[in-house]
């Protein structure tokens, strides 16, 4: 049986006729459809019990080679035609023909229009109701107008597999647009010599267009289907091409199907072009989940802009924190100490010390030693203990795992980007305050063998501080920000992180 998908589109269907196709032929012929209604009781068979919807059709589709045209009706002498299409003169064979009607009045918007008559197909049950079933051929004469005579019946929803057809239903869909743009803001942009970034007309800057491409998808039930794209390989929306200029100068523009008869939810994943180790990848940022004609902010322009980074404060529709090169995991082995050996920012000393290994080439972190401090005060770790961790940025907290996604992260950047705010104050003061932020019933005084001095005025200042300005702070060129670690597997251990110039 012929699976058949009929599908009216907005766009454009407000003519009388329209064919879903942009090469027009140099010379072609009218060709008009007689319709020729059967009434059921003169049917051959007397096993069904036919229904008959009592509504008038006004528009008729008919493919002809396998393209669709829409046409609306018209009654003369009490028998119904379509208004003419046009073909090319020749022998063209009739695919599909059915007659429905606009539920609302409006052609091609609102509920699914009402099927009311169709001709069978070859072969199937109800084809010996007429004598000429699709497909059929009908020749076009160069040099007079045709007219097709056609029989169809009315139709039944409960019994459209036996006109031949797998699925059978008329659906109103307008195809929405959206367009992207944008920057790529780094201060390591000769990291990015060899990568496509490289090839951008404008050169290597702190400020770059984005290379980007967009993964687009709708629900289908528990699952996501992709949306044909334009020109990815991978299926994406991408300017990641010789064509597109490599992202310069023009955005990228997504063209989707949105079925007005039902909620449709999209998804449009936003990956980066970036740096990972030594290698150039594209990289999830960003998701947008959104429904039916609701579209993503984009601004006075219509363009959604987003920038990576912070070079132009902020004005994008989409502002992303910095990128920082980070390995996906590390081996880590805490020390023995506390506080820690090695000196950290303003000349104080972590919590405890970790040596880091098998970072690899080309990522912002090395293999080597770090003072860290802590979150997850309740969860501890062992001295001379190794694990294998998982590297995190703080600046996508929506990315971490679930035991340390919700931490004050924003707050705990803030408060390590303005110390020098507070004189006089200790590690132990940094390090309380951290807990304080995570729980704001710790009192300051910890408990057990190795623990922080109580917290002092200095401290408490710092978390009143942190808690007043860190809300949705993000570190501006020149900051810091924490890289965390987390176990990758078994039980959790504690939550360190260093502190890194992303």
């Amino acid at each position: 049986m012929k699976k058949l998908f009929l599908t009216l589109l907005v766009i454009g269907m407000l003519a009388s006729c329209q064919k879903k196709s942009t090469n027009e032929p140099v010379k072609t012929q009218s060709v008009t459809f007689g319709v020729q209604t059967i009434d059921p009781s003169s049917l051959k068979s007397n096993n069904d019990t036919w229904n008959c919807s009592n509504s008038i059709p006004d528009m008729a589709r008919i493919d002809v080679d396998g393209v669709a045209y829409y046409s609306q009706l018209t009654t003369v002498d009490g028998k119904l035609y379509t208004q003419s299409i046009q073909l090319t003169p020749g022998t063209h064979q009739v695919n599909l023909f059915v007659l429905y009607k606009e539920n609302d009045g409006v052609k091609g918007v609102g509920e699914p229009d009402e099927i009311v008559f169709g001709t069978p197909e070859t072969g199937s049950e109800y084809a010996v109701y007429v004598n000429k079933t699709v497909d059929f051929p009908i020749e076009v004469n160069a040099f007079a107008k045709t007219e097709v005579p056609v029989e169809v019946l009315c139709f039944n929803e409960d019994k459209y597999t036996k006109f031949g057809y797998d699925w059978f239903s008329i659906q109103s869909i307008v195809i929405r647009e959206q367009c992207f743009f944008g920057d790529f803001c780094t201060k390591h942009f000769a990291d990015y010599i060899g990568s496509d970034y490289a090839q951008q007309p404008t050169g290597l800057a702190m400020d770059m267009p984005a290379i980007f491409k967009i993964m687009a998808y709708v629900q289908n039930g528990d699952g996501w289907d992709l949306i044909p794209n334009g020109n990815g390989e991978d299926g994406s929306f991408t300017n990641d091409t010789e064509n597109a200029n490599f992202g310069v100068g023009a955005p990228v523009c997504i063209k989707y199907p949105d079925n007005l008869s039902q909620t449709d939810n999209f998804k449009f994943e936003l990956y980066i072009l970036v740096k990972q180790g030594e290698a150039f990848n594209f990289v999830l940022f960003h998701t947008w989940t959104f429904s039916d004609d609701e579209m993503i902010p984009a601004g006075n322009d219509g363009v959604v802009d987003f920038e990576l980074g912070n070079c132009n404060v902020g004005s994008a529709d989409l502002v992303l924190p910095p990128y920082m090169n980070l390995p996906a995991e590390v081996t880590l082995r805490v020390g023995n100490t506390v506080p820690s050996t090695t000196l950290t920012q303003e000349g104080l000393p972590g919590f405890f010390d970790v040596v880091l290994s098998n970072i690899g080439p080309g990522f912002d972190i090395i293999d080597g030693r770090y003072p860290v401090n802590c979150f997850t005060k309740n969860i501890y770790i062992t001295f001379n203990s190794v694990h294998t961790m998982k590297v995190e940025s703080s600046l996508y907290p929506e990315l971490m795992g679930s035991y340390v996604k919700d931490l004050p992260w924003d707050k705990a950047n803030w408060l390590i980007n303005h110390l020098a705010d507070y004189p006089g104050h200790t590690w132990s003061d940094i390090q309380q305050a951290l807990w304080i932020l995570e729980d704001p019933n710790y009192t300051g005084n910890a408990v057990g063998q190795y623990k922080p001095a109580p917290i002092t005025a200095i401290g408490l200042k710092m978390v009143s501080d942190a808690n007043r300005l860190g809300d949705g702070f993000v570190p501006a060129p020149g900051d810091l920000a924490a890289v965390a670690f987390e176990r990758a597997s078994g039980s959790p251990v504690q939550c360190v992180f260093i502190r890194v110039d992303p």
